[in-house]
């Protein structure tokens, strides 16, 4: 018994050719870039504040201090997070070496965010200097 092309009615149906998505090297993710900040400011801000704990118990600062201080580090955690994040994804590079420059990053941004925030070193007493001299 023979078949005809009618029992197979699809063998004339081509299939779609599958599409392979090639990103550079460099592919920026904004998404992971920023739900890795998310992640910062969460981790930031709930370290912050078990360390805040301990000086309210203590005395030395407010719950309303506390948690505006938790905010305001958990936020610069959040940043620092992202920005080294980023940097890592614009390595293009694998392994270890990502890892070394979103540390490296991070840890600078989270320098100097703190670096700005501190108040000036008071000027010394000036008298005192003249009677010296």
């Amino acid at each position: 018994m023979s078949m005809s092309h009618s029992n197979f009615p699809n063998q004339n149906y081509q299939y779609p050719q599958q599409s392979y998505n090639y990103y550079p090297a460099n592919y920026f993710n904004s998404r992971l870039a920023l739900s890795t900040g998310l992640f910062g400011v969460i981790v930031g801000a709930t370290l912050s504040m078990g360390n805040n704990i301990h000086k309210v118990q203590s005395n030395q600062m407010t719950w309303t201090q506390a948690g505006i201080d938790s905010l305001v580090k958990g936020g610069m955690a959040g940043v620092a997070t992202f920005a080294g994040t980023s940097v890592a994804q614009m390595t293009g590079a694998r392994g270890v070496v990502p890892f070394l420059f979103m540390a490296a990053t991070a840890t600078g941004v989270g320098y100097l965010m703190s670096y700005i925030g501190k108040p000036k070193a008071a000027p010394q007493n000036t008298e005192e200097q003249g009677e010296k001299s």
